[in-house]
């Protein structure tokens, strides 16, 4: 099942793929601490994690955006979006069945079901219901 699919659009890099929701102590691996700690800092004033935060995680091999970089989630369902900075990386969940596990790779078998993990605030924001298609792009206005 592939989750991850890079396009070039106009304004930079986009990711297309599944989303859910994380929050301060979910044990999705960091905890309530932001992976991103200068960006954190210098955004925020703060390097812990609050559910009211504009706040998304991305992962993957490329990297596509940087910590601090601010971006546009759309929600694929209800067409909405909302601005966000990326300052946490993750999700790091891998299931196999009903199983999940926390790990920087999955064992064989197992799988990762989303790409990126939205703060409650943004989840609200787009009306995504928790395990739904996202797009996610360079950010070029808002705030």
């Amino acid at each position: 099942m592939a989750i991850l699919l890079p396009l070039v659009a106009a304004t930079g890099i986009m990711l297309q793929g599944w989303a859910t929701i994380y929050f301060p102590g979910d044990a999705s691996g960091t905890g309530s601490n932001l992976a991103c700690v200068g960006a954190a800092r210098r955004i925020l004033g703060r390097t812990t994690l609050r559910a009211s935060d504009f706040v998304i995680a991305t992962r993957g091999k490329r990297r596509p955006f940087a910590c601090g970089q601010r971006v546009r989630i759309t929600n694929q369902r209800t067409g909405l979006s909302v601005y966000a900075w990326k300052l946490d990386t993750g999700p790091w969940s891998c299931y196999r069945g009903d199983r999940r596990i926390t790990a920087l790779k999955c064992p064989d078998t197992w799988h990762r079901r989303s790409l990126d993990d939205l703060t409650p605030a943004v989840a609200a924001a787009i009306r995504h219901n928790g395990y739904e298609r996202v797009v996610v792009d360079a950010a070029t206005g808002g705030f």
